[in-house]
């Protein structure tokens, strides 16, 4: 029995057609995103075909789902589906060559199942999340009408997903969530299995070593104390991040590879908020730095143990990798506490696009705390009371991590964001001490 059972557990199941899956599949009587009901189905039909190849490509270029035959998608009432219907449809092998006829890349992992309910017999179709791939028409597909007319109904190029209860065709607005879809996959596939990259020559194999691997594997390997084991020199091994100063160690690893990689802001809060726990090399901080310039995230703190030199080399790198207006801004703002003169070679940087930031970022600002919302922090500054300065930053960096992990846990807002970069301005920017 399932706990907790919901749409997303039985998808992410292991057996996600077992007879607890079915049943509460029947009583979710409701089409969406995940559940599309059909009440017949017709093996003879080719429209029937097609429908079902458009159906399985939005489920699976989305969020995985399930058809379910034999139920009216009106009242959600079983009607029960032919015994030739059921037939072709739980034929696992003609129905993925029924499916895979004009679709790139194949389906593969599509199942089916028949379950005999009270009012007749249904036949679920499980089609999972098509993760780092997206399936496309590769063909044009014309379908003869009765009446002997024969016209296009899916053009060669076309991509469905799946939104609300139907199938949409990709629009160019859509492309986004698509790319984004297969960028997380490959982070979420990399990061998960890293916990340090060392460089080699691109003609060498590289070797995994899998803890849960079973013997016999190809390229499995066992480490032993064993004094008749022979040492390999030269091999990485790449295995679970075992703390979260090797998660951060394989970040600065892929960002050395992909200059476009970044990772997720839930991740970088979470780290921000265990800052002080964290024992990083000159290097990691860096890329700290770096990445809390290109996600908007409070970035003072990682200063304090960097060169102004590097400082300013770092803001100008990333100034000039980031089309990103606020960035470009954030960076200007972050320029104030080094110096007029860096000031003003930034705000050159900007160009044309001077003119589109706030006026007042034009001149140098009288106080760099300005620039970071300082009234937010005055304000809670107390004028009555004669409280010691040390007891009101704890209070002030209590609230910073408070407000780190409600982000971690992705469950901040604007407001939370720029009072922690106010914070995180008061508690760490130094106006002349960067040396």
């Amino acid at each position: 029995m399932l706990e907790e059972i919901n749409i997303k557990t039985i998808i992410e199941a292991d057996d996600p057609l077992s007879s607890d899956a079915i049943n509460f599949l029947l009583g979710y009587k409701e089409e969406d995103i995940y559940v599309d009901y059909k009440e017949t189905f017709n093996k003879d039909d080719e429209k029937h075909w097609l429908g079902i190849t458009s159906d399985a490509m939005a489920f699976a270029n989305t969020l995985g789902g399930f058809i379910v035959f034999g139920v009216r998608d009106k009242d959600f009432e079983v009607v029960g589906i032919e015994e030739a219907a059921k037939a072709a449809l739980t034929d696992t092998n003609q129905l993925l060559q029924k499916l895979n006829r004009y679709v790139s890349p194949h389906f593969s992992h599509i199942r089916s199942k028949s379950y005999q309910a009270d009012n007749g017999t249904i036949v679920v179709i499980y089609i999972p999340e098509s993760k780092g791939k997206t399936h496309i028409y590769v063909k044009n597909v014309n379908y003869k009408y009765p009446s002997g007319t024969t016209k296009t109904i899916i053009s060669e190029g076309m991509i469905f997903i799946r939104r609300s209860a139907t199938n949409h065709i990709v629009k160019p607005e859509d492309l986004e969530f698509i790319i984004n879809k297969r960028i997380e996959y490959y982070k979420d596939s990399i990061l998960s299995k890293i916990s340090k990259i060392i460089e080699a020559p691109a003609e060498h194999q590289v070797l995994i070593f899998d803890p849960d691997s079973k013997k016999g594997d190809e390229n499995t390997f066992a480490i032993s104390a064993s004094p008749d084991a022979i040492p390999v020199k030269g091999m990485s091994f790449t295995i679970v991040p075992s703390s979260d100063v090797e998660e951060i160690a394989g970040w600065v690893s892929l960002s050395k590879r992909d200059l476009t990689f970044l990772p997720s802001k839930e991740r970088l809060w979470h780290f921000y908020a265990k800052r002080k726990d964290l024992k990083l090399n000159r290097e990691q901080i860096f890329e700290m730095m770096k990445f809390s310039l290109l996600l908007e995230l409070p970035v003072f703190y990682w200063l304090n143990t960097i060169s102004k030199d590097d400082i300013k080399n770092i803001l100008v790198k990333v100034f000039d990798s980031t089309k990103k207006l606020p960035i470009k801004s954030d960076i200007l703002n972050i320029s104030s506490f080094l110096g007029k003169t860096f000031y003003n070679r930034v705000l050159k940087k900007f160009g044309h696009y001077k003119n589109r930031i706030n006026p007042r970022m034009k001149r140098y600002p009288e106080s760099p705390f300005i620039c970071f919302h300082s009234d937010i922090i005055e304000y809670q500054k107390d004028p009555k009371a004669k409280s010691n300065e040390g007891e009101f930053r704890t209070k002030l960096e209590t609230k910073l991590d408070r407000i780190s992990m409600a982000f971690a846990e992705e469950s901040g807002g604007v407001m939370e964001k720029m009072e922690a970069v106010a914070i995180d301005c008061y508690l760490y920017a130094k106006t002349d001490k960067y040396q």
